[in-house]
């Protein structure tokens, strides 16, 4: 199990817009402003909701790697294993 040290994704930290359209959704931006991602939801609460989760994303992916480089460590390896295979996932190495 090996960490992806580099990633191709836009790096964060990235932030959920505040605007929100039915049509469009709740833009989410990098530092610079650009829009990285547009989340969608049934209301302005779940849409704003699932923005401010993509926010995230960059800041959580590097906690789980982070986690990750403790975990395989130790006596946990089906933790390791889903925990890689997170990673890989999020890293764009799966599903392609």
């Amino acid at each position: 199990m090996m960490i992806q040290e580099t990633t191709v994704f836009t790096k964060g930290p990235w932030q959920a817009g505040i605007q929100y359209d039915d049509e469009f959704g709740c833009p989410v931006m990098d530092e610079s402003g650009r829009e990285v991602a547009e989340a969608k939801g049934e209301n302005e609460d779940e849409c704003a909701a699932n923005a401010l989760l993509i926010a995230a994303a960059p800041e959580m992916y590097e906690a789980l790697r982070q986690a990750f480089s403790l975990v395989r460590l130790m006596d946990h390896p089906e933790l390791a294993r889903f925990m890689s295979e997170t990673l890989d996932k999020a890293a764009g190495l799966v599903g392609r």
